[in-house]
């Protein structure tokens, strides 16, 4: 009903990292389309004599051993024309699930496999091109390894013409129940103030890499060339979300459907038909949004 119900501090989502040292030792672009993505992939991922890869190209494919996987397979629905994440058993998203998992099936793309350490540790590690996260990860990378050169860039599109990226973040409300709503909505839009953000930003900085990219779009061309936050402001204008949001640790809507798209991959990458566990997902989708989203009808004692 046009109401505000909450508030984002600070913004973040997908982005792709790159080691910069693997992309230029196969001369290779950062790459605009998920095309590029696969040809420079291949040309990045090295085997040795047993045909093991050692350094993968990209981290794609697989639940286990991906990190955010559930983000980006979101993002990917999300970027193909007629695919639908509320309805997902449709030919469209079973073509998302056979180029996902083909990663690591498909022997003219295969950049991945099941039995490689996780996509973060592969990355701080030196051995992997590609590697899918948000901002918060980049904090994670350069303790792990402050040596490690790596730059982010906005994720891959489908259609440039129609450009749609993944956001995760954290938002402020006010619950109902409060007994003061007036003054605590006050506050959180002091929190979101261009001073605030600010500020916060600032003193983050001060014990970390960087502070939390800027929610405010008035805001954003003060980030936009940073070198870590700025993919992720950039592509704010095209952020969209869905209930795939990895790490909430919420243990109900997104916890519950993300298990259902965990299982379809499993399935495709054991030899299963995508469509028929696409049929499983929908079913336990539509549960899931009817236990966590439909009003609970109480019964009145009449």
């Amino acid at each position: 009903n046009s109401q505000i119900l909450a508030v984002p501090m600070e913004i973040d989502g997908l982005a792709l990292y790159y080691n910069e040292e693997i992309l230029n030792g196969v001369g290779g672009q950062v790459p605009k389309s998920w095309q590029e993505v696969i040809n420079t992939a291949i040309k990045m991922t090295v085997r040795d004599q047993s045909g093991q890869i050692q350094t993968a190209g990209a981290a794609l494919g697989t639940s286990g051993n991906v990190d955010h996987f559930s983000d980006i397979l979101g993002l990917l629905i999300l970027q193909q024309p007629g695919a639908s994440l509320e309805n997902p058993a449709s030919p469209q998203v079973a073509e998302i699930l056979r180029f996902y998992t083909g990663f690591v099936t498909d022997p003219r793309k295969k950049t991945w496999d099941v039995n490689l350490p996780k996509s973060t540790d592969m990355f701080a590690s030196g051995r992997l091109g590609f590697y899918f996260a948000p901002s918060w990860r980049a904090h994670e990378l350069r303790v792990t390894n402050p040596n490690l050169k790596f730059k982010i860039t906005p994720v891959p599109q489908l259609t440039a013409s129609k450009p749609v990226t993944w956001a995760s973040f954290w938002v402020e409300g006010v619950a109902k129940t409060s007994k003061h709503p007036k003054e605590a909505w006050q506050f959180v839009k002091f929190l979101v103030s261009a001073e605030a953000e600010k500020l916060f930003y600032q003193e983050a900085s001060k014990i970390r890499l960087f502070g939390e990219p800027y929610s405010r779009v008035d805001l954003a061309g003060e980030m936009i060339n940073d070198p870590i936050a700025g993919a992720f402001v950039s592509q704010g204008p095209y952020y969209k979300s869905w209930y795939l949001s990895s790490n909430t640790m919420d243990g109900g809507i997104n916890d519950e459907i993300i298990k259902y798209f965990e299982d379809a991959i499993n399935s495709t990458l054991a030899g299963g038909d995508p469509q028929a566990a696409l049929q499983t997902v929908a079913s336990g989708v539509k549960q899931v949004l009817d236990k966590y989203t439909k009003p609970v009808l109480v019964p009145t004692g009449k």
